[in-house]
């Protein structure tokens, strides 16, 4: 049976705000979707995706609000998002809660997947779109947003607020209001890029936040780590390191890491893959190759970047891998998919 995503009604919760501060009576597309206001506000509530979609589509069509996604974000407290936020807020730094967030971020969403990336004195944040089925406009609500909550660091945590981001790139092509983004990130925008992500320099990961809490920290941690578990329990072994692979993003980890998280060594998790029938390194390569599958079906990053978003630095490698997966090379199965 297929697995149904979720996410946390946090994602959907201050959208009706945003339509009724712009003009708009929320109560219809509500109606129309099923959801209440009552079901939007309960904090550890989660939404099923697809009638979440719905509901964000109609209103992106319905309705014409510039930077509907950076006008949510400014409603968004980490301290409305139960567990998980209180964990990140009590964090002592910005690389701290980067690695709580990359960790748990499953627990609020199967949707939204982010990944960090620290090369020297430059650390690249950005979030994997390939789930939102193409729908630009979705794609361009959710990047929005998610930007905009990090951005607001600097506000939220930091005693001497700094416009931190170097530069902001945009999968998607330039909108009518795409001035809106230069006056509220504050640096250089690009747009129509491979991927979504913004730069800042790796001296902003260890400032120090103003709301640090060791002991909250400590306690909220090990409850995300409690809920992670009960999340995974019955899903096997297998379903257990396939989560614990998209929490990490690339580099994608080791068998011993994935092991350690597991609280196994490594002999017993190989031994009982073995009884589920397959292996840690097929587990791995299976993963890699959904996760560039839909890349090439739902996005147009060209073919060597998602080589080097699904852990290949060869493009000749991956282009390797990937035709004898699927029996086919990236770019002819790209294409089949566009023309069906």
């Amino acid at each position: 049976m297929k697995k149904e995503l979720t996410m946390a009604t946090l994602y959907a919760r201050y959208l009706p705000e945003v339509l009724q501060e712009s003009g708009y009576d929320p109560v219809p597309f509500m109606a129309r979707h099923q959801l209440t206001w009552e079901q939007l506000q309960q904090p550890d509530a989660h939404l099923y995706y697809d009638p979440y979609l719905g509901f964000l589509r109609e209103i992106l069509a319905k309705t014409d609000i510039p930077g509907l996604g950076l006008k949510t974000a400014s409603h968004i407290s980490l301290l409305k998002m139960g567990l998980y936020g209180y964990a990140m807020s009590s964090c002592k730094d910005l690389q701290q809660a980067l690695r709580i967030h990359c960790n748990y971020s499953c627990l609020e969403s199967d949707v939204i997947q982010d990944s960090l990336r620290i090369l020297g004195d430059t650390a690249t944040y950005s979030i994997n779109s390939n789930l939102f089925r193409g729908h630009e406009a979705v794609i361009r609500f959710e990047v929005e947003q998610d930007f905009a909550m990090w951005f607001k660091v600097a506000e939220m945590w930091w005693e001497e607020p700094c416009n931190w981001f170097q530069k902001v790139e945009f999968s998607f092509d330039r909108p009518s209001y795409a001035d809106l983004y230069e006056d509220f990130f504050k640096c250089p925008i690009r747009f129509k890029q491979p991927v979504n992500q913004f730069v800042f320099s790796t001296e902003h990961l260890h400032r120090p936040f103003m709301s640090f809490n060791a002991r909250m920290m400590q306690l909220t941690e090990e409850q995300c780590a409690k809920l992670l578990n009960e999340k995974t329990q019955d899903e096997g072994l297998v379903g257990k390191i396939r989560t614990l692979i998209s929490c990490c993003g690339t580099p994608f980890p080791s068998a011993q890491e994935v092991a350690d998280k597991l609280n196994l060594s490594e002999i017993t998790m190989r031994r009982r893959l073995k009884k589920e029938g397959t292996t840690y390194k097929t587990l791995l390569h299976e993963f890699r190759m959904e996760l560039a599958s839909r890349y090439l079906r739902e996005t147009q990053i060209p073919v060597k970047e998602v080589a080097y978003l699904t852990g290949y630095s060869d493009p000749a490698n991956f282009t390797r891998a990937f035709t004898l997966f699927f029996s086919t090379p990236p770019n002819q199965y790209r294409d089949s998919v566009a023309g069906s």
